[in-house]
């Protein structure tokens, strides 16, 4: 999580979303004053010129991955602020999910038993993505149309200039997932039924961002 003063901006890290290199990349742009959570990657920050390494957050009691209310109930001026978060589709974010908490060792599932039996995995960004029950954040950056959708950004907060470009030379967690699943549809040719359980699991979020299932044909 990162609160930057100026421009004022909150940004709000959802899981397996590509989020950690986008946080890396706002640190470039804070001051002394501005609020950035640990994360794995400190060691990037704290070794390369110009980043700025996890600061001022035990203040605010602050960490990593907190939800806007969380964020609203500890930062008086959160309502001042805007808000950004980076999306995924979610049958992506799924796959992506399932091969990170198996490094970790939280489960030794099938991918199609994962989807069946541990759906607060599936869902853990929910939280992250609505305030009040709403998707009702600033801004949404697509993962899917980083590039595009962080120049925006900087269109919108100009002090945030040259951020799309120095993402496309951070790649956090980008070796995790098996290169022979790189495409989705790989995965779910093998575990079809997931597909229609993800589409009930995130329905509000699917018809929100206009998200469509893998074609496994």
């Amino acid at each position: 999580m990162v609160i930057l003063h100026e421009p004022k901006l909150i940004f709000l890290k959802a899981g397996k979303v590509g989020g950690s290199s986008l946080e890396i990349a706002l640190s470039f742009f804070a001051g002394p004053e501005d609020v950035i959570t640990p994360i794995d990657e400190d060691w990037f920050r704290k070794k390369t010129a110009g980043f700025r390494s996890a600061q001022n957050f035990r203040e605010l009691g602050a960490y990593n991955h907190m939800t806007p209310s969380e964020v609203r109930e500890r930062f008086q001026h959160f309502s001042e602020y805007e808000t950004v978060a980076v999306i995924r589709c979610p049958w992506d974010t799924a796959v992506s999910t399932y091969f990170w908490q198996k490094k970790l060792g939280l489960t030794d599932a099938s991918f199609g038993d994962f989807v069946r039996y541990e759906p607060q995995a599936i869902l853990m960004n929910d939280s992250i993505y609505q305030l009040d029950g709403e998707y009702s954040l600033s801004h949404y950056v697509r993962y899917e149309r980083y590039t595009a959708d962080l120049i925006s950004l900087e269109e919108a907060h100009p002090k945030l200039k040259g951020l799309a470009d120095l993402m496309k030379k951070i790649n956090a967690k980008g070796d995790v997932r098996p290169r022979s699943t790189k495409n989705t549809s790989v995965v779910y040719s093998d575990f079809p039924d997931a597909i229609g359980r993800i589409a009930d699991l995130r329905r509000g979020f699917i018809d929100r961002f206009g998200y469509a299932p893998p074609d496994c044909s």
